[in-house]
């Protein structure tokens, strides 16, 4: 059982493009499987169980940073496709996984773990995160108004 799993996972490892392109200075890159794709809960499956076996809270950290910046472009796209509920709703989840992502830094700090270069990375993005981060919010905003400001979510927040 534990070997056809391994399989299975070692497929869908493969399958699932990866958005990792941020040491040549980009910060997101092709979000791969979004929400409307039949795919999408192989993506957020896979992304669990990495997480489930990453045992170094570094390693960790970095994985869920990565993973905040999969929801970005994730919204980014959704966005650009009019669907401003699930644009809206992936920028939530975005900004949740950074949180997951800067708390389990700070654990791995006062464990004694160097976080400095994982820092590093975060704090030099922040200015490109931020302007993706508001183009997105101004897309969802225009498309709601658009909508008659009813964008699937009760209006704007």
């Amino acid at each position: 059982m534990i070997k056809y799993m391994a399989v299975f996972l070692g497929m869908l490892m493969m399958a699932m493009p990866v958005l990792a392109a941020v040491d040549a200075g980009i910060i997101i890159g092709d979000p791969g499987a979004l929400p409307n794709s039949w795919t999408y809960g192989f993506k957020k499956f896979s992304e669990s169980l990495q997480l489930m076996f990453t045992f170094n809270e570094v390693n960790k950290a970095e994985l869920q940073y990565q993973f905040a910046l999969r929801r970005l472009a994730e919204a980014d796209k959704m966005a650009q496709l009019g669907d401003t509920e699930k644009s809206n709703k992936l920028m939530n989840e975005y900004e949740i996984q950074l949180g997951k992502a800067t708390q389990t830094m700070t654990t791995a700090q006062q464990n004694g773990k160097d976080i400095s270069q994982l820092q590093l990375q975060i704090q030099t993005q922040e200015q490109v995160r931020n302007q993706i981060g508001d183009a997105v919010v101004a897309q969802i905003q225009t498309q709601t108004e658009l909508q008659g400001g009813s964008g699937g979510n009760g209006g704007n927040q």
